[in-house]
Formats: structure tokens, C-alpha cells, sequence
């Protein structure tokens, strides 16, 4: 948040109508201040890069840079903000992508004013946000269950039953440690526990393992 207080934003959209539609909503809510606009997925790395927003707004598809990409590599980069895909895409591999890549929220782009106010002060504030349209479709697809014989089998925990079930997911370490409400480090360790019990040393021979 900026020095008053404000949860600062940055918008991303290809189409400037958007944009500036987007930016003009925000600016009438006085706990919010956009930073600024971005048209494509590299402008949007170099902005948030040098703002640090708390929330980026962004569309999937971009020139030069999709809108996943640009999370994957700012996440990677080390970057604090957190990101809200604002789309038209309902499709379930777009969530599931979008979800995966680190976004903290997926809203569809005929949302109301107010639905969309009220998501950015939540994600800003350490929740995940999913369009009640589409959060069916993404509970059912990341849901997929760990046959109790094979948690039995390794001896996995009740919470590490959960984790491992979320990485089969294709869930990254931020969204799992949310989805439980857990920290960073909590999760490294029932991983670290994961990974003895499984006679592996990463997660992608964790997620072998329990696929066969």
C-alpha cells in the first residue's frame, strides 16, 4: 500500500477502451490508486517490476507476452504484487493455467463494479478470489482425491494427504500454502515429510510416484 494507505494497482489489457474503462472504475474507489496502464505482457514485467503494485489486473491474452507468462516470470523474479486475471475466457484449462502460473484471483470480464472493488481489496488483503461462475469447474478439476490405500501406504498425514493431493493438482507452493492457510514454511516442511516417506527429493518424482 502506498504512504496513504491506498492499495495500489496496475492495469493490464491489450484493448485501451478496457483500460481505461477498468481504471476509471478503480479511481472512484478512494482505498485504491492506479498506479498505471500497460498493453502487453513485457510492458506490464518492466512496470510492476519498477512500481510493485500490490495488485496487478490483467488480461490472459496479450501482444508480445501473455498475461500467464508475465505472472510466471514476476513471481520467479521474486516480485511481492498479487494478480487477478480479469477474462473471457470460462474454459477450464485457462483457469487451471491462470491458477497454476500463481494468480490469486480469476474474474470474468462482464463483472460488476462492485464485485470487482470488492475482489481487488481481498486479494490485496491475502485472499483468493474465483468468479462464482467458474469456481465450481475449478473446486471439481483441483480436486482430484488421493486413494486413501496409497496415503496409507507411505504413512502421509491427514495435511500431507492434502498437500500431495494439491500438487497433483498442478498447484504451485504459494496457491497450496493458501488454499490450506498455512505459511511458506509450514508447507516446506509436510513437503520435506512428503518427499522422506516417498524415497524422493522433488516434487516431480513426489507426483510420479503416486500417479503409477
Amino acid at each position: 500500500m502506498d504512504d496513504k494507505g491506498k492499495i495500489t494497482v496496475l492495469v493490464a489489457d491489450d484493448h485501451l477502451v478496457v483500460r481505461q474503462g477498468l481504471t476509471n472504475i478503480l479511481k472512484m474507489n478512494p482505498r485504491i490508486e492506479v498506479l498505471g496502464e500497460v498493453s502487453d505482457g513485457v510492458q506490464l514485467i518492466e512496470m510492476a517490476s519498477e512500481l510493485q503494485p500490490d495488485v496487478v489486473l490483467l488480461d490472459l491474452k496479450m501482444p508480445e507476452l501473455g498475461g500467464i507468462d508475465a505472472v510466471r516470470r514476476l513471481l520467479e523474479a521474486g516480485s511481492e504484487s498479487r494478480f487477478i486475471t480479469l477474462t473471457a475466457y470460462e474454459e477450464e484449462e485457462y483457469m487451471l493455467e491462470a491458477l497454476r502460473a500463481g494468480v490469486h484471483g480469476y474474474l470474468l470480464k462482464d463483472v460488476d463494479a462492485e464485485a470487482l472493488n470488492r475482489a481487488i481489496e481481498s486479494v490485496a488483503h491475502g485472499e483468493m478470489v474465483l468468479d462464482p461462475r467458474v469456481s465450481k469447474t475449478v473446486q471439481e478439476a483441483m480436486g482430484r482425491s488421493l486413494p486413501a490405500s496409497l496415503a496409507t501406504k507411505y504413512g502421509l498425514t491427514a495435511r500431507e494427504r492434502e498437500v500431495m493431493e494439491l500438487m497433483l493438482a498442478g498447484l504451485g507452493n504459494e496457491a497450496i500454502a493458501e488454499r490450506l492457510f498455512i505459511s511458506r514454511n509450514t508447507l516446506k516442511f509436510h513437503t520435506k515429510n512428503i518427499y522422506l516417506k516417498l524415497g524422493v527429493s522433488n516434487r516431480q518424482d513426489a507426483v510420479k510416484a503416486l500417479e503409477h
